[in-house]
C-alpha cells in the first residue's frame, strides 16, 4: 500500500509538472488531526435607540468590536491552489448603521447606511505586517434608498419600486493594494396582481456599473470576480 501512494503520488507531480504545477512542499495529508486553530473571541460593545411614530421609524446605532485571533480565509502561496483558514492575531470594527423610514396608504421611503473601519491591530504572517490595514471583503460604507407606490388600473395595482444602493470601498487582500472603490447601482420593479398570477417587470444594475464582487488566488495568479451587468427581466408569478 505505501509503495503504491508513493508511486500515485510520483505519477501526480509528473502530471503537475506537465501543467508547469509544481508543488511548495512533499505531499502531507492534512485533517483535523493535525491542524489546530486558536479560538476566536470577540468582545461586542453596541448603543443605540429606536423610534416609530405612525408610518414613520427610524433606528441609529454605533458598535466596537475587538476580536482576538480571528480566522480568516488565506490563499496559499506559490503554485498551490484552494484555500486555508488561519488565526489573524488581533482586528476591531468601529462602526456606526442609521436607517428611517415612512410608510402610507400608497407610498413609501426608506433610507439607511452603514460605515465600518475594520483594521488589523496585530497581524503577522511570518513575513508581513498587516498591523494597520484594512480587512479584506468588508465595505467601508453601505447605502440604500428606496421609493415605492402603488397605483389603481381599474380594479388592480400597478405596484412601482425604485432603489439605489451604494457599496465600497473594499480591499480585496491583507496588503491593501488590491481594492474596489465605492460605486452606486440603481435598480426598479414594476408589477401587477392579477388575483392568482403576477406579472412583473424587473431592472437591476440599470447604471450599467462595472464592479468586482470577489477576490481570489490560484496556482500563483491573481483573479477578480465580475458583477452582474446591466438586466432586464420580466416573468409571469402562478400563486397555487
Amino acid at each position: 500500500q505505501i509503495f503504491s501512494d508513493i508511486l500515485q503520488n510520483m505519477m501526480m507531480n509528473g502530471l503537475m509538472d506537465d501543467l508547469g504545477v509544481h508543488l511548495d512542499k512533499p505531499v502531507v495529508s492534512i485533517g483535523a488531526d493535525n491542524t489546530e486553530y486558536d479560538p476566536e473571541t470577540a468582545w461586542n460593545h453596541e448603543m443605540g435607540f429606536r423610534y416609530r411614530n405612525g408610518g414613520f421609524h427610524s433606528e441609529a446605532s454605533v458598535y466596537l468590536i475587538n476580536v482576538r485571533n480571528q480566522q480568516l480565509t488565506v490563499f496559499p502561496p506559490g503554485m498551490s491552489t484552494g484555500r486555508m483558514m488561519t488565526n489573524a492575531g488581533k482586528s476591531r470594527n468601529l462602526g456606526a448603521e442609521a436607517q428611517a423610514g415612512w410608510t402610507g396608504e400608497s407610498f413609501r421611503a426608506s433610507i439607511s447606511y452603514g460605515f465600518c473601519d475594520a483594521r488589523f491591530t496585530e497581524y503577522i504572517d511570518g513575513e508581513n505586517d498587516y498591523g494597520g490595514n484594512r480587512i479584506p471583503y468588508v465595505p467601508a460604507h453601505t447605502l440604500h434608498a428606496g421609493l415605492g407606490s402603488g397605483f389603481a388600473v381599474g380594479s388592480r395595482t400597478l405596484d412601482l419600486d425604485a432603489s439605489l444602493r451604494g457599496t465600497g470601498p473594499i480591499t480585496w487582500n491583507e496588503a491593501g493594494t488590491l481594492s474596489e472603490p465605492f460605486r452606486f447601482f440603481l435598480e426598479a420593479r414594476a408589477g401587477m396582481d392579477l388575483g392568482r398570477i403576477e406579472v412583473f417587470l424587473r431592472g437591476e444594475n440599470l447604471t450599467g456599473t462595472n464592479s468586482r464582487v470577489f477576490y481570489f488566488k490560484s496556482i500563483g495568479r491573481e483573479f477578480l470576480a465580475s458583477g452582474k451587468p446591466r438586466s432586464i427581466i420580466t416573468g409571469i408569478i402562478v400563486k397555487l
